[in-house]
């Protein structure tokens, strides 16, 4: 028993002796007030003038370096660049975060701070610069350089459209002119198709009275081959190359204009199971409408689920080519709030909304994909009837044809081989449309309908029952069944 009191006496005169040494050591301490913290110093001049233009924007603005904060320890210190349209820094933008004693933001960079804290574009304004280090995670223990100043004239960034009119494109009407865009200053360019042998001009605005650029102006600097000049009372610009679509550039400035001729028409599928129409294969994708360059609409039924799911494509039959949501993400693209990141192994996108019906537009140039909500193009039309189960002839569950454009209305319900008909009210039995209601006036109507020739020649379905996606367009008058 003795031996084992003694262990425990010299266990505990051990510990006491460990506990006085460690009381004795002195331990090092973080400055979180920042009294005794040294602020990291710029190495840079204190004032100078900077150089913003759009030529230069990947470029670098100019490198920062400093010295580094002492917190009075080794610890992992964060520093930003901040800069600020006055030396008090009562709006600040943040340009940079590293771990790092320099650092250099780009032209473009410092351009959109510029902008940001309201100096007017091609006016000199003067910018404040200071570095901030803080130990990181803590924001308490934050401490600044000196400041420094440099003088810059920002370039804007939205630059102004041109436009087209003329038989080479979509004829001499100012409601079809075809918008260039500017990507510069006095530099446009878009993907447009053009017709052999006919001319165009370029417009300022979509106006007969605005300021246009026939083939004359451009004459004494570079003009395409695909190009001559018309000769016509305006001497226009003649297009003489191959019909076909191609990418066109031109600029103001330097009085040039570049073709490059295109393979076709740019396209965009979307196939996946979240979208019903398409599937995960290529039998049927739905082809997104090519409004004009860098804008595509499809009118088509979006799916939700947590196994449903989908993805662009731009080229028919080729895996490769698909635009998933990190990929619409790195592009800072602004994504409608229903469509999320499917998390699956190809990061598709998943549609969070309530199935149905919608309006989805990819818009390249705005850089936003937005769907609209089902039934935004007008008011509805329902069908009603023994041929569509679902509804059945009564008022108390009508399928609705929902307005998806001006004109088009659609629905995706069970058919069955009975009658029913088309209304353009709920509750209305007066506002119905029968069978020979459309084929008198000139629609062509799908096989699978014929007239039930009963009391009110109804529409009669003659397929083989189950659910289809049933569409009536006005503006082609035509009545059809998928």
């Amino acid at each position: 028993m003795k031996r084992y009191i003694n262990i425990f006496i010299a266990l505990i005169v051990g510990f006491g002796l460990m506990s006085a040494c460690e009381s004795d050591i002195e331990k090092p301490m973080i400055d979180l007030t920042g009294e005794s913290t040294v602020s990291p110093e710029l190495d840079n001049s204190l004032t100078g003038a900077g150089d913003l233009s759009f030529e230069n924007e990947t470029g670098s603005f100019e490198v920062f370096e400093w010295t580094p904060a002492d917190y009075g320890q080794q610890l992992a210190v964060m520093y930003s660049v901040e800069v600020a349209a006055s030396s008090a820094f009562e709006t600040v933008v943040s340009l940079t975060d590293t771990e790092a004693l320099s650092a250099a933001p780009t032209v473009k960079e410092v351009n959109n701070a510029a902008l940001l804290l309201g100096i007017v574009p091609f006016e000199q304004g003067e910018l404040f610069f200071r570095i901030v280090s803080k130990i990181n995670g803590i924001e308490s223990t934050e401490s600044y350089s000196a400041v420094i100043s440099r003088t810059v004239t920002p370039y804007v960034t939205d630059f102004p459209s041109v436009y087209m009119i003329g038989a080479a494109l979509k004829g001499w009407d100012t409601s079809l002119a075809v918008e260039v865009y500017g990507t510069g200053p006095s530099a446009f360019e878009v993907i447009a198709e053009f017709h052999n042998g006919e001319a165009f001009r370029f417009f300022e605005a979509e106006d007969w009275g605005a300021t246009s650029y026939n083939y004359t102006y451009f004459e004494g600097g570079t003009i395409d081959a695909n190009f001559e000049n018309a000769n016509d009372g305006d001497t226009n610009i003649r297009f003489i190359g191959t019909t076909g679509f191609y990418r066109i550039g031109m600029n103001l400035n330097t009085k040039t204009i570049t073709m490059e001729a295109l393979s076709g028409q740019p396209k965009l599928y979307m196939v996946g199971n979240a979208v019903p129409d398409a599937g995960w294969g290529w039998n049927s994708p739905v082809e997104m409408e090519w409004v004009q360059d860098g804008v595509f609409k499809a009118t088509t039924t979006l799916e939700s689920g947590s196994d449903k799911a989908f993805r662009f494509f731009t080229e028919f039959e080729n895996w490769g080519s698909g635009l998933n949501h990190p990929h619409y993400v790195a592009s800072e693209y602004e994504i409608d709030s229903q469509l999320a990141d499917a998390m699956d192994g190809d990061n598709n996108f998943t549609f969070t909304g309530t199935t149905g019906i919608y309006s989805i537009t990819v818009n390249d140039i705005a850089k936003t994909i937005v769907i609209s909500e089902a039934g935004t193009a007008g008011p509805p039309k329902y069908l009603v009837g023994a041929g569509v189960p679902a509804a059945g002839w009564g008022w108390d569950s009508p399928v609705e044809l929902v307005q998806v454009q001006a004109g088009v209305f659609s629905a995706t319900t069970e058919f069955a081989v009975e009658a029913f008909r088309v209304f353009a009210a709920k509750g209305d039995w007066g506002s119905g449309t029968n069978y020979p209601g459309y084929a008198d006036n000139g629609y062509t109507i799908d096989a699978n309908f014929e007239n039930a020739n009963d009391g009110d020649k109804n529409f009669k379905f003659i397929g083989t029952v189950g659910t289809y996606k049933f569409t009536l367009n006005e503006n082609t008058k035509t009545i059809t069944l998928e």
